[in-house]
């Protein structure tokens, strides 16, 4: 995320690696620039640094019957740390409902957080912007806490409690974000008509830093860096959009945004009638409401 704009087009990442894990649910991601063997052991050996450092070891994987999984190097690797692998059965996702279910909700938010914020916001909207979207949307997931137990899959995962006081410090994502000047922020002035602030995209939470600092993009020049003095516009209220400017979500760019999966829900013409219908039966519903309120009103007067 940190190329400033400058990434060659065969290094940006066209896909990546999803863990999940059966215990507990919590998800990571590893985004990859290929899909090959040595790019998902990458990603591998990524996932299970990130594990060492909680206390969890992991001895057994389930996945599908990509490549990736199923070559020779991937196997040699885990057998050369004692690991088991499992396959779930040739177009049987249900043999891996668990995780396929959480990558289902993550894709989906993730596709509603880019359509969001285009709709709002046309003038930015992106397509290539889906790796952010969906770092978001699996942190989403890790700390959102279950309504049955309370807890949330990194609590379960991490045997600590992530403090819900922190969700204040989560906005909505691709909203306006308004940077304090650097010269300001260090204490210097500024001429009195130039500019006190730069306006970013707001993509999420840093990584490496406070739960308070998020990471914003700069349309100006590219570059996406964590920002501490900032002030956020959830309701993109400073910004306009109007139909024209909308960019066309039927294009395979935006239909295809995160591949040709099952996991995108395209609606089909009975479905289209389906909606209609049920739409014309709410405004029916709420406009007899409305004449029974407006009838008792009378009977008050």
């Amino acid at each position: 995320f940190n190329s400033r704009g400058k990434t060659a087009d065969k290094d940006l990442y066209c896909g990546g690696c999803i863990f999940v894990d059966h215990a507990s649910g919590f998800v990571s991601v590893e985004f990859q620039s290929s899909l090959s063997s040595h790019a998902t052991l990458v990603s591998k050996v990524s996932f299970e640094n990130m594990c060492r450092d909680h206390g969890v070891m992991p001895q057994k994987y389930l996945s599908d019957n990509g490549g990736a999984f199923t070559s020779k190097e991937y196997s040699d690797h885990l057998s050369a740390f004692h690991q088991h692998n499992r396959f779930a059965g040739v177009g049987a996702h249900h043999h891996n409902g668990h995780a396929e279910r959480a990558i289902q909700t993550i894709m989906s938010i993730s596709r509603a957080m880019i359509l969001h914020s285009a709709m709002h916001w046309p003038e930015l909207a992106d397509t290539s912007l889906w790796p952010m979207a969906v770092s978001h949307a699996v942190f989403l997931w890790n700390h959102v806490p279950s309504l049955s137990t309370g807890l949330s899959p990194s609590d379960l995962f991490t045997r600590s409690r992530w403090k819900q006081s922190r969700f204040h410090d989560i906005h909505v994502w691709g909203c306006p974000t308004y940077v304090l000047d650097k010269t300001i922020a260090d204490g210097k002035k500024l001429p009195r008509w130039k500019p006190r602030s730069t306006r970013c995209q707001y993509l999420g939470l840093s990584p490496l830093h406070s739960s308070s600092v998020p990471l914003v993009l700069n349309p100006s020049t590219g570059s996406i860096t964590p920002q501490f003095h900032v002030v956020f516009d959830d309701w993109f209220a400073t910004v306009s959009s109007d139909t024209a400017s909308l960019p066309d979500f039927n294009s395979d760019e935006w239909n295809k945004m995160f591949g040709d999966s099952s996991f995108q829900y395209m609606l089909d013409d009975e479905d289209l009638v389906n909606m209609r219908e049920l739409s014309q039966q709410l405004e029916d519903s709420l406009d007899s409401k409305h004449a029974d309120f407006l009838r008792e009103q009378q009977v008050l007067e």
